[in-house]
């Protein structure tokens, strides 16, 4: 029963607006949320990213000619985690270039080829400024000789003969404290061209 000066409508109109303003709290309430959520699971992600994958590593191998396994390509191009997936191992020796016994740490080299299905029994090791070397394939298997990344472990960069460095375990052989073979040290390593 609606008592005098009562007016139904103006009820209506009120319990109306609330609604709408529940609504609208609760929309943006929600809204709040998911964008909260969202925003933690992406710094979440970004944190769990290393530093080193969010931007592109300079390091590049390229390895062409006589291959078998290259399905028709010309070359095959080797980042640091495709040369990190063939396994890597450590190598402590002096060198002519540095003091002391330094530890170097990368890929053997017969690896690398044994990957690309290399047929050739030498190759030329290319340098950053197209320097090259040839080296006899041999060479790799017999000495376990690296295309070093790191030293002392720390990465290997241009300014010490990086990115990747072609490093004989001297100290463990005699004969490569030879002259002929401190020539193949190539470092900042781009390339290798595998030939007959």
């Amino acid at each position: 029963m609606v008592k005098s000066g009562d007016n139904p409508a103006t009820g209506l109109t009120i319990a109306f607006h609330h609604s709408i303003i529940h609504q609208e709290f609760m929309i943006m309430r929600s809204f709040t949320l998911f964008l909260g959520i969202s925003m933690l699971l992406f710094s979440i992600a970004n944190a769990a990213e290393p530093e080193e994958t969010k931007k592109t590593d300079p390091l590049s191998l390229t390895v062409s000619g006589v291959l078998a396994s290259n399905a028709g390509n010309q070359s095959v191009r080797f980042d640091l985690a495709g040369l990190q997936a063939l396994g890597s191992v450590e190598i402590a020796t002096s060198t002519p270039w540095t003091d002391g016994v330094r530890k170097f740490h990368g890929v053997e080299i017969y690896r690398i080829l044994d990957a690309v299905g290399a047929q050739g029994n030498f190759v030329n090791a290319v340098a950053a400024n197209d320097y090259r070397v040839r080296i006899p394939v041999e060479d790799f298997r017999r000495f376990g000789v690296i295309a070093a990344f790191e030293m002392d472990g720390v990465r290997l960069n241009p300014r010490d003969k990086g990115y990747l460095w072609i490093v004989y375990p001297r100290d463990q052989h005699s004969e490569l404290m030879q002259k002929s073979y401190n020539e193949r040290w190539i470092w900042q390593l781009k390339a290798i061209e595998v030939t007959d």
